[in-house]
């Protein structure tokens, strides 16, 4: 994949979501990506930016002197695990919900007046669950933040991030080494839940956190949670 086209996936490919007030205004940020698996449509991001509850939109386009349209979901779906010789039980990294076959969000830019200037339908992508990463390829992801709101449109800064490589793995995570020094958690804010893509186009995680003194981002690996995705589109045949 060139260069060019590569950065176009990663920015196409994660999905801007909105936490929304009871008024169904925005009140918080996150990212995350949509995916086709098994005739279904999902939208996945990390449960650390979503929580185990609230109500949770995704930004879909926006129109000239109407504002911006959200598609809300409500809460989603996260999953724990437990141990049955401790007891012990955990949150994992990660959620989930079911959307509709056919929402399309746009990726779109708008000029000071509010006026929508482009926009360009957002990557639905397909999981390869079997793939992992490895040294030789590069990663890079894509997200939004500072996050603010305008007579109902919303606007954020972007952080698009490239290069990184593959140095290992820690429990649930690949670790991705940055290419140059981390700027500090702030910096990133709302890009968790972005899919983390390589140099062919393919995704093997979504961001979650980072090791300031280490230069490096953790992100969920998500074969190991294709389990739970199954169960949500009743996929029993495996």
């Amino acid at each position: 994949m060139e260069r060019e086209e590569w950065i176009s996936k990663i920015i196409l490919s994660s999905i801007p979501l909105r936490q929304l007030n009871e008024m169904r205004k925005p009140i918080g940020f996150a990212s995350g990506c949509l995916i086709d698996y098994c005739g279904k449509r999902l939208v996945l991001t990390v449960a650390h930016a979503t929580g185990n509850n609230g109500n949770w939109g995704i930004e879909v386009k926006s129109v000239t002197n109407v504002g911006t349209q959200v598609y809300q979901i409500g809460a989603m779906m996260f999953l724990t695990v437990g141990n049955i010789d401790t007891d012990k039980i955990k949150d994992v990294d990660f959620s989930y919900a079911t959307v509709p076959s056919d929402l399309e969000p746009f990726h779109h830019e708008i000029n000071e007046k509010g006026q929508v200037v482009n926009q360009i339908p957002r990557e639905i992508l397909s999981i390869d669950f079997d793939l992992k990463p490895n040294k030789e390829k590069k990663y890079g992801f894509f997200g939004q933040s500072n996050f603010s709101t305008e007579n109902w449109y919303m606007f954020s800064q972007s952080k698009l991030v490239l290069d990184l490589r593959f140095v290992g793995i820690e429990d649930d995570y690949y670790k991705f080494k940055l290419p140059m020094k981390h700027p500090g958690h702030d910096y990133f804010k709302g890009t968790s839940g972005a899919p983390i893509i390589d140099s062919d186009g393919n995704t093997v995680a979504l961001v979650c956190h980072g090791d300031e003194k280490e230069d490096i981002i953790y992100g969920i690996a998500l074969n190991k949670y294709q389990s739970g995705l199954d169960i949500e589109v009743g996929n029993f045949n495996k």
